[in-house]
């Protein structure tokens, strides 16, 4: 059998022509470079997972991100009140946060990081909806291959009966 890769996909893109009004086919190539075939093959093996388990990965992501922002608030609170004498200096401890803030990304007013992660998430987004056309695709191929089965079955059963 061939791969779903080598099939076209049964979708026709049209466009308006403005000046006559009328929906004129394109023609259209969907080119993928190789880790995206990978990708969407991966996506395409895996089983989609259900509510329950994006409902705990969400639970631990948020507990995940609370354990961190009592981390930080505990950091703030202590260079807070070192910098206005409350706790005395300790150079051994400052130097460990100052490792661990250079390890961060730079962000400044300056940064296109939020450009950056637009483009990122537009770009997942996009993979997400051809993986799930791809597999909505390989879907109704299995279907119909079942269908014309079951049909091609019962018109050789309808012949036989005739012929008896």
């Amino acid at each position: 059998g061939t791969s779903w890769m080598e099939d076209e996909l049964p979708v026709t893109i049209y466009e308006l022509q403005s000046s006559d009004s009328v929906l004129v086919a394109l023609s259209l190539e969907l080119g993928s470079t190789e880790p995206e075939r990978i990708a969407i093959e991966r996506v395409l093996s895996q089983k989609a997972p259900t509510d329950n388990e994006l409902d705990t990965s969400l639970k631990n992501l948020q507990d995940t991100l609370k354990a961190l922002e009592e981390r930080i608030n505990i950091l703030v609170d202590f260079l807070q009140r070192t910098h206005s004498g409350e706790i005395p200096l300790n150079r051994t401890l400052l130097q460990q946060v100052q490792e661990l803030v250079q390890q961060l990304p730079i962000l400044s007013a300056k940064s296109n990081f939020d450009e950056e992660f637009a483009k990122e998430q537009e770009d997942v987004v996009l993979m997400s909806y051809v993986a799930t056309i791809a597999k909505t695709a390989c879907a109704v191929k299995s279907y119909t291959e079942k269908f014309l089965l079951i049909y091609d079955n019962l018109a050789n059963r309808e012949s036989m009966r005739r012929a008896y």
